[in-house]
């Protein structure tokens, strides 16, 4: 572990690894539920990282584990879930996911800011929140 709070698994989730973070999973002994010092869990770190690629093994592993319910509340240090980072860093196959299993789309992170605000700056992100899942139900009229 360094100064940070990063093991091996984590470092590779922080810099988006999908391969390590696989090998980490499937081949070690390393602790899925670890956090670093701001409390960002493997998914976490994943989203922030912006590799979809990255999260999804990690979510896919989950699933195998059933560990969902884990990481769909886990909050870090910046009361921030994992749906709240796949929203600002634009990963909308993430988003789709999380959504499917349940993520709470009205937390709010220490800004007060939920998930649907972070997506704002992504057409398609903003799409699986407020079209595909009801967040705002509206029609464009041209």
């Amino acid at each position: 572990m360094d100064d940070k709070g990063y093991t091996p698994l984590l470092c590779a989730a922080y810099v988006g690894n999908a391969e390590y973070v696989q090998f980490f999973l499937n081949e070690t002994s390393a602790d899925p539920l670890k956090t670093d010092l701001e409390g960002n869990t493997i998914m976490h770190l994943a989203c922030l990282a912006g590799s979809s690629k990255t999260a999804m093994v990690i979510w896919n592993y989950a699933k195998k584990q059933n560990l969902q319910e884990e990481w769909l509340t886990s909050k870090n240090g910046f009361d921030q879930t994992v749906l709240h980072l796949a929203a600002k860093q634009s990963l909308p196959t993430v988003i789709q996911e999380l959504l499917r299993a349940g993520a709470s789309v009205n937390d709010e992170d220490w800004r007060g800011y939920s998930p649907s605000l972070y997506c704002t700056k992504d057409v398609l992100a903003a799409y699986c929140l407020v079209y595909r899942h009801g967040i705002v139900r509206y029609h464009l009229v041209q």
